[in-house]
């Protein structure tokens, strides 16, 4: 009882009820909490829970004070959490289902976790739920798992804040069961829910997502020893870059920063910002440098904060960047971070339709043909202009050999280069 004795204006504590997948008993459980905490004369109070309709969970609202739920929006009455309620009741305990969730009265909040946390900086209590589908780093993995997109999310930094988190699992085998007798959906969702996101392959990993995710949780140690930055930008792909960092953070139990280098201390771009407001919710404190040279930048801002992981995404770096650093950014970092770990995040592939993929793939041949002919057209003047200078006719074949250089470097396709070593040769 003295974990849960009335709040005198301290922070409240935070307590999710953690699952892989609808039906896996996550309310359930929280319901039963909740009436033990009852029975021990705690102030506990239902301030929403979902209502699927499903007997047992529903008798365990029984004896437990509710708050009302109805709110009005837009000429219609929907089921919402009163958060105004919630506020003017301050019970020691609050029960809140389904954390992920998007407002559909925004008056305050777009989503409840931001509902939540006023309440635990008010001092209350809150018990929540959640699957874990809904973590923002595991946002990629569950989409390749799954091939399903979620919509809605939960910032790691807001799970990561919880006091305790419990895990509620059962076998893959036993939901499936639980599901074909209609104990989770009514019949007709529960057969589109089998036919689609419900099948045991998605439920088994899933699952072991979870068991993972909780495993890492565990092993969390007290001092960080590892030290982390991860480099983004406005590219699509940061997003999934900033994820995966994230991931890797929680597995080395290390400390993470997010570094955007930006050419000069304009407006900065709206796509920036959003992957930006991202690294703070996955839990990294954002750094933004400026200047030119993206190399010396993360060099100097690696020794000076001692990083001992620096994580990229494999942007592809511009010919004369290549020529005037020697090599890549990797090649530069290698040389001057020799003790720093690199990883490299590949860059997420986007699915389109065959005539997509067809009409973008001979856009870019042309694109690279257009290059080549230009290049040869400029090398061939100044081969004519050495003929008319008597300059010896090897210089003319070294003209050839840069302008091979320079196309391979520009268009990044093996044929691209090899088809202008041919037509310099007939040249």
């Amino acid at each position: 009882m003295a974990e849960f004795e009335k709040s005198k204006m301290i922070q409240g504590r935070l307590k999710i009820f953690l699952g892989y997948a609808a039906g896996v008993g996550k309310t359930y459980e929280m319901l039963e909490e909740a009436q033990q905490l009852k029975k021990r004369g705690i102030d506990v109070v239902v301030g929403y829970v979902e209502p699927h309709d499903r007997p047992e969970t529903t008798s365990l609202l029984q004896g437990l004070e509710q708050l009302p739920q109805k709110a009005h929006y837009s000429d219609i009455f929907v089921n919402e959490f009163n958060l105004d309620a919630a506020l003017k009741r301050h019970p020691n305990v609050l029960i809140v289902d389904e954390l992920a969730h998007t407002n559909t009265n925004q008056k305050y909040h777009k989503k409840r976790y931001q509902d939540i946390e006023v309440l635990l900086e008010a001092g209350v209590n809150v018990y929540t739920t959640m699957n874990i589908q809904h973590l923002e780093s595991l946002h990629d993995v569950i989409s390749r798992l799954t091939h399903v997109e979620v919509q809605e999310s939960v910032p790691d930094s807001f799970f990561d804040r919880a006091d305790q988190i419990e895990l509620v699992d059962i076998d893959p085998e036993e939901l499936l069961e639980r599901m074909r007798l209609g104990k989770i959906y009514s019949p007709s969702e529960a057969q589109r829910a089998l036919d689609n996101f419900f099948t045991e392959r998605n439920l088994t990993a899933l699952r072991e997502t979870a068991l993972r995710r909780m495993t890492m949780r565990m092993s969390v140690q007290q001092e960080t020893t590892e030290k982390l930055l991860v480099c983004f930008s406005g590219s699509p792909t940061s997003k999934s870059v900033l994820r995966s960092a994230a991931q890797l953070a929680h597995a080395l139990s290390g400390e993470i920063i997010a570094l955007y280098i930006s050419r000069d201390e304009s407006d900065i771009p709206v796509v920036v910002k959003e992957n930006s407001r991202l690294a703070e919710e996955l839990g990294m404190r954002v750094v933004t440098l400026y200047g030119e040279q993206r190399g010396d930048l993360i060099t100097e801002y690696c020794k000076a904060q001692h990083i001992t992981k620096l994580i990229l995404g494999s942007g592809r770096t511009s010919w004369l960047a290549k020529i005037r650093y020697h090599g890549s950014l990797i090649d530069q970092l290698n040389q001057e971070l020799p003790s720093v770990d690199k990883y490299i995040i590949p860059h997420k592939k986007v699915h389109r339709h065959t005539s997509v993929k067809r009409n973008t793939s001979t856009g870019v041949g042309l694109k690279n043909i257009a290059v080549i002919m230009a290049f040869l057209t400029l090398a061939t003047l100044v081969g004519n202009l050495y003929v008319l200078a008597h300059i010896a006719s090897i210089n003319i074949v070294l003209i050839y050999i840069l302008t091979v250089m320079f196309v391979s470097l520009l268009t990044h396709t093996r044929w691209s280069g090899a088809l202008t070593a041919v037509l310099s040769v007939v040249l």
